[in-house]
């Protein structure tokens, strides 16, 4: 069963709608972003300009000696071709994909930023999988040493227990984390 399409338009009165769809037909005929297939455009056309006379209409005054039908077509023509430029912008910001010059085939780009942002976000799930998995008092623990650089000496006065106690639980902690992840 093939859904119909959503026509954006169908809310509004005759008198915008037969705004909005000239202003389209005007846009489809005279500009169409690069990046964009025309039917592609005329959609998104449709949805701007039903905006855009809609907008109109609630702004409309009298006394622009213009109908409202003609402000209407004029303010989703601006809208238009204020999306066109736009998205002409964005996509003069794009660079072409670099080609290897004797094949003309597209190469491969190593981006090393992206390798460590990744290693990154691995080793963190990594990490913060084997937090959970710690009891509530030594989460507690890493929580206010490691995380929020409490100094042990307050923390172990904190527990009533000596500094060097803690620092033997903090070790036994890094100890079971580390074979947890499997750390050397």
């Amino acid at each position: 069963m093939k859904i119909p399409p959503c026509d954006p338009l169908r809310d509004l009165t005759p008198d915008l709608q037969k705004a909005a769809r000239a202003a389209v037909r005007y846009a489809c005929q005279h500009f169409c972003p690069p990046a964009y297939s025309l039917d592609y455009w005329r959609d998104e056309c449709l949805q701007i300009a039903a905006v855009a006379v809609w907008h109109a209409r609630q702004h409309y005054k009298p006394d622009l000696n213009i109908s409202c039908t003609t402000y209407a077509y004029i303010c989703a023509l601006r809208a238009l071709k204020k999306e066109y430029e736009r998205v002409c912008r964005l996509y003069n910001r794009e660079v072409v994909w670099p080609t290897d010059p004797e094949t003309g085939e597209e190469m491969e780009v190593e981006d090393t930023s992206a390798y460590e942002a990744i290693e990154w976000a691995v080793c963190s799930s990594e990490l913060w999988a084997a937090l959970t998995k710690l009891e509530e008092p030594d989460h507690w623990l890493v929580e206010q040493v490691w995380i929020e650089e409490h100094c042990q000496m307050e923390v172990a006065q904190e527990l009533g227990i000596s500094q060097a106690t803690l620092s033997r639980r903090l070790a036994r902690i890094r100890a079971k984390l580390r074979q947890w992840l499997g750390d050397e």
